[in-house]
């Protein structure tokens, strides 16, 4: 197994157990964003955001696979920002193989636009054009141990097959296993008994 693959693996297992599954339906067993929305019983809007804030998470631990659980999800950003993160991730993650860009549409004299309009644009580049940069960096940052994550995905699997039965078949687990079926059998018989003992409903 490759060091990559265990890494990767270890670091999801600092994930909270619903972020930890996200990432596994996503980038290891490989559905889309339709088919996770609809197994979440969310619109495609309300994912994108969960897998937001699941990868700046997986992000976090993939820096550190040997640190504590992370608990908790990051603190929410305003609702506006945050979808508006949660798309440029998407972009980005849809970029890992970049199409060629379509040739501009030639413009008429009745499409070209005033001198208003071209002030107008050059105000909001100004203004926005740093903050999208910026934001657009972020993702790539944020997609990149998604992408090493897909591209180890059968190894992954594999590790998390394997302590699966580590875990099924060690002593701890057995041991508590006896046990739940002892308190089970306990509670059948106790029930039994007090039906017996209960006097007829007439």
């Amino acid at each position: 197994m490759s060091p990559e693959a265990d890494r990767l693996y270890r670091a999801l297992k600092r994930l909270p157990p619903r972020t930890e599954q996200a990432l596994r339906l996503r980038f290891v067993d490989g559905l889309g964003d339709s088919e996770c929305a609809r197994r979440y019983s969310v619109t495609e809007d309300a994912w994108s955001v969960h897998l937001l804030r699941a990868a700046t998470l997986f992000a976090e631990a993939v820096r550190d696979p040997e640190g504590p659980p992370l608990l908790l999800e990051p603190v929410p950003l305003d609702a506006d920002v945050e979808r508006h993160r949660a798309h440029a991730l998407r972009a980005a993650l849809a970029g890992e193989a970049p199409r060629p860009p379509a040739p501009p549409a030639p413009i008429t004299p009745a499409a070209a636009p005033t001198a208003a309009e071209r002030d107008a644009a050059s105000a909001d580049a100004a203004q926005h054009g740093p903050e999208r940069e910026a934001t657009s960096a972020a993702a790539a940052r944020l997609a990149e141990p998604l992408w090493r994550l897909s591209a180890n995905a059968a190894e992954v699997r594999v590790l998390t097959e394997a302590r699966l039965r580590e875990v099924l078949e060690s002593p701890e687990y057995q041991r508590r296993e006896q046990l739940r079926r002892a308190a089970l059998l306990a509670l059948i018989v106790l029930a039994t008994w007090l039906w017996y003992r209960s006097p007829p409903h007439r």
